[in-house]
């Protein structure tokens, strides 16, 4: 069954993880914007330019958002949500790299306050940004991955102004309804089947 990421770790709340999706969004977008490929600009520049603007402007919201912290190490970035470790990258949910997936010390160190254990195979958080062709986000998913690289309980985190988190499920009002009319169909006697026989 899937769950969401609050029912698994209750300090993954919907709202912090939709703000720091919408930093990755808006960083992005605005890194695009400045992107020149007439000029010489290229994907690599363009990816780097994102990335460390990124975790720079992260690293900045994390001076003013209680729940918010990280640990950075040159331009490697823990996110802590709420004490929880996350890692984001840029490509698909489904096929993470073995890169994508390593945990360094600052990862290990703050794992264990969480017990991330199921089954004995440990788990880590990643934020997959899936893009389109031109760089803009697609969408933005948070899911656990074992070692093998298989991830569970995935949730695409709401960023743009027409998806919610949690769709409301309502109940229309009820409809009065005429009795209905019952008669039997022309040249068929009561007491006979469909066919004919009795």
């Amino acid at each position: 069954m899937q769950k969401k990421p609050w029912e698994l770790n209750e300090g993954l709340k919907p709202e912090c993880l939709r703000k720091l999706a919408s930093i990755m969004r808006d960083v992005r977008h605005k890194a695009i914007m400045l992107h020149e490929p007439q000029d010489g600009d290229g994907a690599w520049s363009l990816g780097c330019r994102i990335y460390e603007r990124t975790i720079n402007k992260i690293s900045s919201e994390a001076k003013n958002l209680e729940w918010l912290e990280v640990k950075r190490e040159n331009l490697y970035l823990l996110i802590l949500v709420n004490q929880i470790p996350i890692r984001f990258y840029s490509g698909s949910l489904e096929n993470p790299s073995s890169r994508r997936l390593q945990m360094k010390h600052p990862e290990i160190e703050a794992r264990q306050m969480w017990l991330f254990e199921e089954d004995d195979r440990p788990l880590v958080w990643r934020i997959a940004v899936d893009t389109f062709s031109d760089g803009k986000v697609d969408r933005i998913t948070i899911a656990q991955f074992d070692e093998y690289g298989t991830a569970r309980h995935p949730w695409i985190i709401p960023i743009f102004d027409d998806e919610y988190s949690e769709p409301q499920h309502t109940i229309p009002d009820s409809v009065p309804l005429k009795k209905p009319t019952v008669r039997l169909q022309n040249g068929i006697k009561e007491g006979t089947a469909d066919n004919g026989e009795k």
